[in-house]
């Protein structure tokens, strides 16, 4: 059997699903505060004790449950509510979702307590869904009104229908100090319910004593009458706008895409616990190799320190024991350190003759190759032409004609003029270039023996790559670096190739001048 006041979209509400029953905002004090206006303010009294609260569940006049006592509060909530099926009573009761049943509320007080009347039970005038598009304008207008004024005091105009009275306790209830007083009384049909799609604890401005029901599906739920006012006052969306693109989307899966879906799921939880269980005992397997490293690390300490006090008790012996026999040799021993320091004094001396004799093979060495630097430059004279301009050989060349026009034969002669003296160069001052260097003539070539041990990077322009050219200039600007950084001059970035020869010729040549 269907039941529901929210449409076709919503499922069935059932007694048996009933798991929760709580109050929101009970009001206390007098009734004749509310009689001339019937209005109710959603703020709690401030002098009066909070009350301890239950209710019972009650269909046809029959007690079917009993809650427990909410102690001290205004705003109590009864879970879960649990309804078993002994009694045949409970068992019509679940099997029949038709008709209404009341929630009692009482409260528990004794003879001494001071405590005001609870205020009458209200409720809200239900209110036509169907007018709501008529009255949009009116009601925004009252809306705006509501929500200015929704952080202090909300008034809502209600009828009063339902009066409170006092009761006796049963013997068996309770303790003969205390008796129940009735305080609220709310007649519930399922198919007047309305889903709040929240949670009630969310609602700040909910109505004063407001009864909400959960259920099972963890939704909660209100008489159609409080939602009406909550969507009156702009506290919630309207149900129509909100279940509208609901009942338009559809679900991208079917049932067997979910199951093929929870399948992967549940063998991916399988696997990460498997992974889980592998990583403990990996890091378990860990910490023990550890722990014999660090047992094995302080054995050998404990090893070396032995081994250490062993022998130093055998060096003391060995020096105790020679000093014994050192009253008989004492003489001998004394003639033995003269030899031994006359033999020192000779080994000076040695030490002294040969550290001169090599201080004079590597300046011997150095002019050689300060000498054979000059010759070198005898052989291809790089001459300066002016306006930053040099020549080798009698054959113009700057750094700039690597990317100009100039005819290719006397470039590429003129690299090989280069190429040949950066050669030498490296030869005669014992430098190990980074680029070799291969040299035929103005078919020179270079290469890089780390990066590309099989590449040729020529040093003429015909019938090659560009690039490759451009490169193998590079390389051989590289090689003239390194070897003015050998002797101690700056490389710089900057000035032509053939002006930095000739700093490191006129380095050489000045040397000679000065130590010849």
């Amino acid at each position: 059997m269907q039941h529901g006041g929210g449409g076709g979209g919503r499922p069935a509400l059932t007694r048996s699903q009933l798991k929760t029953v709580a109050l929101r905002h009970i009001t206390l004090g007098s009734s004749n505060a509310m009689h001339s206006q019937a209005m109710m303010m959603m703020n709690a009294s401030q002098d009066i004790a909070l009350p301890d609260l239950f209710f019972r569940l009650v269909w046809n006049d029959v007690e079917l449950y009993k809650s427990e006592v909410a102690t001290k509060t205004l705003n109590p909530v009864w879970a879960p509510v649990e309804l078993s099926d002994d009694s045949s009573a409970i068992t019509k009761f679940l099997n029949d979702d038709s008709s209404g049943f009341d929630v009692v509320v009482y409260r528990l007080c004794n003879a001494s307590s001071a405590f005001l009347p609870m205020v009458e039970h209200t409720v809200v005038e239900e209110i036509d869904e169907e007018d709501d598009e008529d009255d949009d304008d009116e009601r925004d207008d009252r809306s705006e009104g509501s929500r200015a004024n929704a952080s202090d005091t909300m008034y809502y105009r209600v009828p009063v229908v339902h009066g409170h009275h006092m009761e006796r306790p049963r013997t068996d209830d309770v303790d003969g100090d205390f008796f129940e007083d009735e305080i609220f009384r709310f007649n519930v049909q399922l198919d007047e319910l309305e889903p709040l799609n929240c949670d009630f604890r969310e609602l700040y401005y909910l109505p004063l004593n407001t009864l909400v029901l959960g259920f099972s599906s963890n939704q909660y739920y209100v008489r159609r009458d409080v939602m009406s006012m909550l969507v009156q006052n702009g506290m919630i969306m309207s149900r129509r706008a909100r279940d509208t693109p609901t009942r338009q989307q559809r679900s991208p899966f079917d049932l067997a895409t979910a199951a093929t879906m929870l399948n992967t799921n549940i063998e991916l939880q399988r696997q990460i616990n498997q992974t889980h269980a592998r990583l403990a005992k990996k890091r378990q397997e860990e910490n023990a190799l550890l722990q014999l490293q660090e047992r094995v690390l302080a054995l050998r300490n404990q090893a070396i320190q032995k081994q250490q006090a062993i022998d130093q008790v055998k060096s003391v012996l060995k020096v105790e024991k020679h000093m014994l026999s050192t009253d008989q040799k004492l003489a001998r021993t004394l003639t033995q350190l003269s030899h031994l320091d006359a033999k020192e004094t000779e080994m000076k001396s040695g030490i002294l003759y040969r550290r001169m004799d090599i201080l004079r093979v590597a300046h011997s060495i150095r002019a050689l190759q300060a000498t054979l630097v000059s010759q070198l430059y005898d052989i291809y004279p790089i001459a300066y032409l002016g306006a930053g301009e040099y020549s080798i050989g009698g054959i113009k060349f700057t750094n700039a004609d690597i990317a100009n026009g100039k005819d290719e034969e006397l470039l590429s002669t003129a690299l090989g003029y280069i190429a040949h003296f950066v050669f030498l160069l490296a030869k005669y001052l014992n430098v190990n270039l980074r680029y070799a260097i291969v040299h035929l003539s103005s078919r020179s070539y270079m290469r890089d023996d780390v990066n590309d041990p099989h590449g040729e990077y020529p040093l003429y322009r015909r019938g090659v790559d560009k690039e490759r050219f451009e490169k193998a200039f590079l390389f051989l600007k590289k090689d003239v670096e390194q070897l003015l950084s050998a002797r101690g001059l700056d490389p710089g970035q900057q000035g032509q190739l053939l002006m930095r020869l000739t700093s490191l010729v006129e380095s050489e040549m000045e040397w000679l001048k000065n130590n010849s």
